[in-house]
């Protein structure tokens, strides 16, 4: 029997059906040889995807005493489409008429940014003001090189902002070569981190025999992918991956 929320579990059934989530051989962005991949970028290819993302985005915030008056930014590029998503269900759900922020991935010089500052170089919707509290929403975090860019863009446009934290779709709970997590460090050195779901937790999900026999009737999985994903989790993990998976 599954122990997580419905809505943690609609958004892994979506994860399985549109090829998000998968087992097999992948390489990620670090370079490690993985069993199992995540690509959130299935989600903002269907309206439904979308959705999804931008509900469970926004009751993040919600459940953490977001304001109206925050601000919700992604980096370049899906993390715009995550950010549209997000303040959308806010207002939606929430009555929460929040702010955007969208990044440019290369500055604009001509247009309406002709005449720009910094700001409208390489940033546009709602411009942040001393003291705004900000959002950062993206899909993963391996190496956080992506977020940490943004933290130094941001900053040379304002260095007087608030930074309430970094969502993202899922949290490997991975150390890197140096025996550190990204996300614990991220977390350290900036802003708390908030995911939907977590390595333990998909692995518990699929560890179920009608999920997991879902996943290879979609060609998602095959005869022994849930042991090489487990024995990549437990040499891998973290600590409090670990414990959880030998508790089991």
């Amino acid at each position: 029997m599954s122990q997580l929320a419905r809505e943690q579990e609609s958004f892994l059934d979506y994860a399985i059906e549109e090829g998000a989530f998968k087992l097999g051989d992948f390489t990620l962005k670090n370079g490690r040889n993985s069993p199992w991949f995540w690509n959130a970028g299935s989600f903002v290819g269907t309206g439904r995807g979308l959705k999804l993302l931008g509900d469970a985005y926004a009751k993040i915030i919600f459940d953490n005493k977001g304001l109206e008056t925050d601000f919700v930014i992604g980096p370049a590029e899906k993390g715009n489409d995550i950010s549209s998503a997000t303040v959308l269900e806010l207002y939606n759900y929430y009555a929460g008429n929040f702010n955007r922020i969208v990044d440019r991935k290369t500055p604009k010089y001509h247009g309406e940014a002709t005449q720009e500052s910094y700001w409208g170089n390489w940033f546009y919707g709602t411009e942040p003001q001393k003291g705004a509290r900000i959002w950062m929403v993206d899909d993963v975090l391996t190496t956080a090189g992506t977020k940490r860019d943004l933290l130094i863009k941001l900053s040379k446009h304002s260095k007087l902002l608030t930074y309430k934290g970094l969502i993202i779709t899922v949290d490997r709970q991975e150390l890197n070569d140096d025996g550190i997590s990204a996300v614990e460090e991220f977390s350290e050195d900036h802003m708390d981190v908030y995911s939907i779901v977590n390595a333990q937790e998909i692995y518990s999900y699929i560890s179920e025999p009608e999920v997991f026999d879902k996943l290879k009737e979609l060609g998602r999985a095959k005869d022994g992918d849930l042991e090489r994903f487990k024995d990549y989790l437990l040499t891998y993990g973290t600590d409090e991956l670990k414990d959880s998976l030998e508790a089991k």
